[in-house]
């Protein structure tokens, strides 16, 4: 036998594990695996196709959850229509709103303040919403504490030390930007707010006695529910976060989506369970006229009949 015989006998073992490596991490990757089957029947026909249809989202959460919380839906589309889709994540809310406008992404999940800043200076809309365990297209934003906590009201948190995720949430902004300009006594120490990049974070964070208080979306809080934290105050309700369009998004593309989402039959129902918590109550067409009209009273001061918050001295 010669010597390339034996160097080769020796190292296709080796190239043979190699190999099973490979193969069973790009098995395990989400970014190339679709958790959901295809149900409908239908031929996956954009598999094979040379147009991929890509949905942003920004990382509000931790890309860990966003993925296991995003890639069903994408799964779902995927299996539902004769398109392909892939989840794209931007590292920022303005690399989305710039790929949307530029025809990279077809559609894109935005945060409703992020939604409301760009809206009248990108060419993009909203067409999709998702619906509340209420049935509607709107969110609220809680302050919460710690259960052990003394804190019950507003002015018990002066001098103290609240969480807030991304200040291009509106929950970043809520009770900095729009409550306690119109309602903190003169003279008295503000809280101390302190940023981090996701909600969860916040929660967590508070929960390891790091903070006095959080700010988060509703259903956040209600993750944690039993685990050591209590809601202060709610805000008003907010239009939901929507899923935005671009100027170059494909109509059909865009009415397939809607069809999908908004259309889920009974029986199919169960797959909303793998979806992130904000899509499990489905979804709603809207129209770019809701966040007009929310953000006309942001603009001109009105905010009772969105947000409020009662304080008590």
């Amino acid at each position: 036998m010669t010597v390339k015989s034996k160097f080769f006998l020796t190292a296709l073992p080796l190239l043979f594990v190699l190999f099973s490596i490979f193969l069973y991490e790009r098995m395990l990757d989400i970014k190339f695996t679709d958790v959901l089957p295809n149900i409908s029947g239908q031929p996956r026909s954009g598999i094979g196709d040379s147009i991929v249809y890509k949905i942003g989202v920004v990382s509000r959460f931790s890309p860990s959850l966003l993925y296991r919380g995003y890639q069903p839906l994408i799964s779902y589309l995927n299996s539902q229509t004769p398109f392909h889709f892939e989840l794209r994540l931007n590292k920022t809310y303005s690399e989305a709103v710039q790929q949307l406008a530029s025809g990279e992404l077809e559609a894109a999940f935005l945060g409703t303040y992020v939604f409301l800043k760009y809206m009248d200076v990108q060419p993009i809309h909203a067409f999709l919403a998702p619906l509340s365990s209420d049935g509607q297209p709107h969110f609220r934003i809680v302050l919460i504490t710690r259960e052990d906590f003394p804190y019950k009201k507003l002015t018990d948190f002066s001098g103290q030390r609240i969480g807030v995720p991304s200040p291009l949430s509106f929950s970043g902004n809520w009770l900095q930007k729009y409550i306690l300009p119109k309602v903190w006594p003169a003279g008295m120490p503000k809280p101390q707010f302190v940023s981090y990049d996701f909600h969860h974070t916040v929660v967590q964070h508070l929960i390891r006695n790091d903070l006095a208080g959080g700010v988060v979306k509703d259903r956040v809080a209600e993750e944690y529910a039993g685990k050591g934290i209590r809601i202060v105050r709610r805000s008003r309700y907010i239009p939901a976060s929507p899923l935005v369009r671009g100027p170059a998004s494909d109509q059909r593309v865009i009415e397939a989506i809607s069809d999908v989402l908004t259309r889920i039959p009974d029986r199919k129902r169960m797959v909303l369970k793998e979806w992130d918590a904000e899509f499990r109550h489905g979804f709603v067409r809207v129209k770019d006229q809701l966040y007009k009209k929310f953000k006309q009273e942001l603009d001109e001061g009105e905010m009772s009949g969105f947000i409020s918050f009662h304080i008590s001295h």
